[in-house]
């Protein structure tokens, strides 16, 4: 089973990225969880599995998505982050080992796709 994260203030965001992440997973017929977290906070205290692929706000409620990203490093508990946010300056700054991508708000049903396909991938599911 693949698990995704999802983290954004704004929920609205949140149920946007589910809903494409659940489209593509229906399409390919593959078992998989999404979980929504509104702050890094929750992100930084979830330890129930991995989570192979997050999807985060650069600007979150407490923490940043930069500061959620830097507590990750060394971590096994998130694999990759994708980040989409407004903050094109951020763009720069995320680059890191755990950084799949960075798209502007609001992302794209194709983007994720993309990502969720490059995780697919990577563990020997081929989505094409």
């Amino acid at each position: 089973m693949i698990t995704v994260g999802i983290c954004d203030k704004n929920r609205h965001q949140r149920q946007k990225i589910r809903k494409y992440c659940d489209r593509y997973f229906r399409k390919h017929t593959l078992f998989h969880q999404c979980i929504e977290f509104g702050s890094g906070e929750e992100v930084l205290n979830f330890q129930k599995c991995e989570i192979q692929l997050l999807f985060m706000d650069t600007e979150l409620r407490g923490i940043s998505g930069l500061t959620v990203l830097e507590n990750l490093t060394g971590s096994s508990i998130v694999k990759h982050v994708v980040f989409v946010s407004d903050d094109r300056e951020k763009r720069y700054q995320v680059i890191e080992l755990k950084t799949l991508a960075f798209f502007d708000k609001p992302i794209s049903n194709r983007a994720v796709e993309k990502c969720l396909s490059v995780v697919m991938r990577e563990k020997g599911l081929m989505v094409v």
